[in-house]
């Protein structure tokens, strides 16, 4: 995973990842860095961007 310029929004991702989100990184055309998604299956529509 690449990393993000704020610390802040890093500690976020990780704080997320430990708690079973899923990260999917943007492509290089993609505006956003990337998206949280949930890890539950049958909650895979909740997501957010990171910018």
């Amino acid at each position: 995973m690449k990393e993000h310029p704020d610390k802040h929004i890093r500690a976020a991702i990780d704080y997320a990842l430990q708690r079973g989100w899923l990260f999917i990184t943007s492509g290089k055309s993609a505006h956003c860095f990337g998206r949280l998604q949930c890890g539950v299956a049958e909650h895979r529509d909740h997501m957010m961007s990171i910018w």
